[in-house]
């Protein structure tokens, strides 16, 4: 276990270790990008090169999510 979260092999603690650091106040930093961040599982999604469509503008999101907060916004309308 590196930073609270339990791994299921050698290789994916390294893997983990790689991209993501225990910081001091709690949150984690990732390696990738630099930024703090609180939940490591959501975050890491934005470095994914798969994005979730919105269906009536077509815009993209880097998380599901997020593209659920934005058809609230902007698609009040649409049903979910």
């Amino acid at each position: 276990m590196f930073c609270g979260v339990a791994q299921t092999s050698s290789t994916n603690e390294l893997s983990h270790k790689l991209f993501f650091e225990r910081l001091p106040n709690g949150l984690i930093m990732c390696k990738i990008c630099g930024r703090a961040v609180s939940h490591m599982k959501n975050h890491f999604t934005t470095h994914s090169n798969e994005k979730a469509q919105c269906p009536v503008c077509f815009v993209y999101r880097s998380r599901p999510d997020n593209l659920k907060r934005h058809m609230k916004t902007a698609h009040p309308d649409y049903p979910l």
